[in-house]
């Protein structure tokens, strides 16, 4: 696993379920990553427009949240064309490449915290 403790960058992190939250969070902090938690895209929304610096958004989406998750992510890539994207959906274990914006990437449930580390890096680079 790459050294991640140097990235400084800053994650939005949107999640609903609060223990699955925890566990991304503490896993990003310990790689030196500054985390910024929102439960809701409408929150996520907010969080942008207050927090300049976020290069990430990593967004968990389920069928609980009022907006498609995917509807959220095309809406965020043509507002902030620089903030890269990391999707996962709790119930879908695929999406094809051109469902996802060109920014992003789909990560399939159960996260492989290696896995979500490098591709925040490669988004990060």
């Amino acid at each position: 696993m790459n050294d991640h403790s140097e990235l400084g960058s800053t994650v939005l992190l949107i999640v609903s379920e609060p223990v699955l939250c925890r566990g991304i969070c503490r896993a990003l902090d310990e790689a030196g990553l500054r985390v910024v938690e929102v439960e809701s895209p409408d929150k996520a929304w907010i969080a942008l427009e207050s927090t300049p610096d976020v290069q990430v958004v990593l967004a968990d989406f389920d069928a609980r949240m009022e907006t498609s998750g995917l509807e959220l992510a095309h809406k965020l890539h043509k507002r902030w064309p620089a903030v890269k994207l990391v999707l996962t959906l709790g119930r879908m274990r695929h999406l094809s490449p051109r469902e996802v914006p060109e920014n992003g990437c789909f990560l399939p449930r159960p996260l492989r915290v290696d896995i979500l580390l490098s591709e925040i890096t490669r988004a990060t680079s």
